[in-house]
């Protein structure tokens, strides 16, 4: 997790989900608050399907809906250069 004291979420990121351990994801989430912005697609989508997986626990409710409130405003904002 060196990568996210520079600043580098990506790579942050790519080094927890790479571990297998879909915990890894979901405390540096907790760390970093929603940060689907500084991510590669590739990146943000194995994130965010570790994300899915934890919504039903009510202790990381919170943690996955930030994100989830993050991209969806994001997708707004996409959809919105489209109309």
């Amino acid at each position: 997790m060196d990568a996210r004291q520079v600043g580098d979420m990506d790579t942050a990121y790519a080094e927890v989900v790479s571990t297998g351990d879909d915990l890894l994801p979901v405390k540096l989430m907790d760390m970093s608050g929603p940060v689907v912005d500084q991510l590669s697609n590739e990146i943000a989508n194995e994130v965010l399907h570790v994300t899915g997986q934890f919504l039903q626990e009510q202790n990381l409710f919170d943690i996955c809906l930030s994100w989830i409130h993050q991209l969806a405003a994001a997708w707004e904002i996409e959809l919105q250069r489209f109309v």
